[in-house]
């Protein structure tokens, strides 16, 4: 359609990192102020109307041993733009040699686009979302920047920074009001 084929795995990458970001982070449960127990929080990425629909099944299902575990981190990709400001010369290309020094790669330069996500923080008691917020909030003034690898081979990093844009904090409650499920949701 375009000319010859080729696919940088920049997109896989990026949401791989993004991923990476966030998952060590710990909550820990503390009774009578003791330390009681301290766990990872699980992260995955999908949509959060997916992660809702799996705690709605948890509570119809009667093997306990399947359900899903909150606190969690969920994400996903909200929009992919093009970034006119960052566009640098098309022309450019960059000669890579082999390893084995006997061929060249030429590689030209990027196009810029923006990936937007959105990370999910789910819980069912404040403190627990509180403490993985406060965990993720410190390194985002608002940029955090991450550099990375190219995949493609020729050892070329670049600078990947991520920018938080906003924070809300609704207390959402799922289900009618005589059920009511008390999960917390984040948006960062």
């Amino acid at each position: 359609m375009l000319g010859e084929y080729f696919y940088n795995k920049t997109i896989r990458q990026s949401v791989a990192i993004f991923g990476t970001l966030f998952n060590q982070l710990q909550f820990r449960t503390v009774v009578g102020g003791q330390i009681k127990d301290i766990q990872r929080v699980p992260i995955n990425y999908g949509p959060r109307e997916r992660i809702l629909a799996r705690i709605d099944e948890e509570e119809k299902l009667e093997d306990r041993k399947i359900a899903i575990k909150l606190p969690r981190l969920s994400f996903e990709i909200d929009d992919i733009s093009y970034d006119q400001t960052r566009q640098l010369n098309r022309l450019n290309k960059c000669v890579v040699q082999s390893d084995n020094g006997t061929t060249y790669s030429v590689i030209k330069e990027g196009v810029p686009f923006n990936l937007d996500f959105t990370l999910y923080i789910y819980a069912r008691r404040q403190d627990e979302g509180l403490q993985i917020l406060e965990q993720i909030l410190p390194y985002f003034t608002p940029d955090y920047t991450v550099t990375a690898k190219n995949l493609d081979g020729s050892g070329i990093k670049t600078d990947i920074p991520i920018t938080r844009t906003g924070i809300s904090m609704p207390d959402e409650y799922e289900g009618d009001f005589q059920n009511v499920r008390d999960i917390l949701i984040w948006t960062v």
